[in-house]
C-alpha cells in the first residue's frame, strides 16, 4: 500500500501480533505453530471501517424508498427504543462474521449499550473504537476498561465520546461532550453535514452556521476528529476540517441509498485532507462490504465531477486502508512491513474476476467482491479463512438467534 510499489514473491513471518519478518530466510524461524502456502494470492494490509453502527444489522432490507428522516423518525427511532442488551450483544456479532468475510480487521462503532458491544468483540477477538454518546458513558468505560483487564487476549479497544448530530443533542449532551474531550484531549466524532436538509436546519437555528462551524465555535475539534459523511461541505467547513486535522468519514452506500448526497471527495484530497470510508450501519445500505463502498466511490465521483479520470483506484484503495488505519492511530497497521501489526488479509487470485491481472489494484476495486477474501488475520490470529470462521460460536446459532430478535422487533415499525 505505498503508491508505484511493485508487488513481490516473499515468506512472512507473525509471531505473536506482529510481522516479525519478511524475505527468503524464514527457516530460521522455524519451527512454526501453523506454515500456510497460499499458492500465488495475494496479500495486503485489512481494510479499516471507520463508521459503522455493527447493531444495525435489525433492520437489514426492512424498507426502502425513504429518506433519512423519514427511515430516522419512522423506522429507526421507534425499532430503538424497544433494544435491549442481548440484541445489542448478539446483532454485533454478527456484523463482526459479516467484517470479516469483508476483509475488515477493526472498525469504529457508534451506538447504545457500548458495554454490550465490548463484550461482543471481546469473545471474538476482534478489535473495535467505540464511540459512546450514552450519558453515563463514564460508568461504560470504566465497565469496559474493567473486562478488558480481565480478558485472555487483550485487544486494543479504544473508545472515545462522540455527539450522534447537531439536531439530536441537547446543551447538556454538548457540554458533557466538551468536558471529557478537553479532559483527555480527544477529538470529536460526530455525523455532520449529512444532507442539504440538516445543513439549512442548523444555520436557521445556529446564526448561519453550519454543523461543522457550529460545533468548531463551541470548542469541540480543538484536538482534532472524526466527521461522518460530510456530503454538504461550505468553503469555510473545508478550512475548519483542514487546519483542525479532522477526518471526514465517507459512506457512500448508505448515502446514495438514502439519496442524502456525494462527499466531496475529490475537493478534500486535493486539499491534503485524508479521507477515510465507512459502511455505515445495514439498516441504510444493507451490505457491510468494503468492496461495495469502494465501487460506489468510484462512480459517484465520476459521475458528480462527470469526469471519468477524477480519482484514481489506488487513492480509493487507500481509503479503505491506511487512511483509516491513521484515523483510529493505528500507525503500526498501516503496511505489510516488518514491526507492523499482522492485521492482512489474503485476496484469492485464482478467482475469475480478479483475471486477467492487467492492473491488480484496478482489480480489487472494480472487479472486487467479497468471494475474493479469502483469509483475514487480526493483530496475527486467523479469524476467518476458506469461508470458516474461526470465533468462539456455532455460526448457525448466531445465525438462528439474530432473526428471532428481529423478529421480535419487526412488530414495533412504525410504518
Amino acid at each position: 500500500m505505498r503508491e508505484n510499489e511493485e508487488i513481490y514473491v516473499s515468506n512472512i513471518v507473525i509471531e505473536d501480533t506482529k510481522i516479525i519478518y519478511i524475505g527468503e530466510d524464514y527457516l530460521t524461524f522455524s519451527p512454526f505453530d501453523k506454515t500456510i502456502d497460499i499458492g500465488g494470492n495475494l496479500i495486503m494490509p485489512s481494510f479499516k471501517n471507520l463508521h459503522g453502527h455493527a447493531p444495525m444489522v435489525f433492520g437489514r432490507a426492512l424498507t426502502d424508498g425513504v429518506s433519512l428522516e423519514e427511515w430516522l423518525n419512522n423506522i429507526i427511532f421507534p425499532l430503538e427504543s424497544h433494544l435491549t442488551k442481548e440484541m445489542i450483544y448478539n446483532f454485533t456479532k454478527l456484523a463482526i462474521l459479516e467484517y470479516l468475510s469483508s476483509g475488515i480487521s477493526i472498525s469504529s462503532e457508534m451506538y447504545y449499550y457500548p458495554e454490550e458491544m465490548a463484550k461482543a468483540t471481546l469473545e471474538y477477538h476482534y478489535p473495535m473504537h467505540l464511540v459512546c454518546c450514552n450519558k453515563e458513558y463514564e460508568n461504560t468505560i470504566k465497565t469496559i476498561d474493567k473486562w478488558q483487564k480481565k480478558s485472555a487476549k487483550p485487544l486494543p479497544i479504544t473508545y472515545t465520546v462522540g455527539l450522534h448530530s447537531v439536531y439530536t443533542v441537547d446543551e447538556q449532551d454538548i457540554d458533557n461532550a466538551k468536558k471529557y474531550l478537553s479532559n483527555h484531549k480527544e477529538g470529536l466524532c460526530v455525523h455532520a453535514c449529512e444532507t442539504e436538509k440538516e445543513v439549512e436546519n442548523c444555520r436557521e437555528k445556529h446564526s448561519g452556521l453550519t454543523p461543522v462551524e457550529y460545533l468548531d465555535s463551541l470548542g469541540l475539534f480543538n484536538y482534532g476528529g472524526t466527521i461522518y459523511h460530510a456530503n454538504w461541505l461550505s468553503d469555510n467547513d473545508y478550512k475548519i476540517i483542514k487546519e483542525k486535522h479532522l477526518i471526514p468519514v465517507t459512506c457512500a452506500g448508505s448515502n446514495a441509498k438514502l439519496a442524502s448526497g456525494i462527499c466531496p471527495i475529490r475537493e478534500l484530497l486535493d486539499q491534503g485532507i485524508k479521507v477515510a470510508i465507512g459502511t455505515d450501519g445495514a439498516a441504510s445500505n444493507d451490505s457491510l462490504d468494503m468492496f461495495n463502498e469502494m465501487k460506489q466511490i468510484v462512480a459517484l465521483q465520476k459521475i458528480k465531477h462527470m469526469d471519468a479520470s477524477i480519482i484514481k483506484p489506488f487513492e480509493v484503495l487507500e481509503m479503505a486502508t491506511v487512511n483509516g488505519a491513521i484515523a483510529l492511530g493505528l500507525n503500526d497497521s498501516l503496511y505489510v512491513e516488518e514491526g507492523q501489526s499482522a492485521d492482512l488479509i489474503e485476496i484469492d487470485l485464482s478467482k475469475p474476476s480478479m483475471q486477467p491481472i492487467n492492473d491488480i489494484v484496478s482489480n480489487i476495486v472494480f472487479s472486487g467482491s467479497k468471494d475474493i477474501i479469502k483469509m483475514t488475520i487480526v493483530r496475527g490470529e486467523i479469524l476467518y479463512r476458506e469461508n470458516k470462521y474461526y470465533v468462539s460460536d456455532d455460526i448457525e446459532k448466531i445465525y438462528k438467534k439474530c432473526q428471532k430478535l428481529a423478529d421480535e422487533l419487526k412488530k414495533f415499525r412504525n410504518i
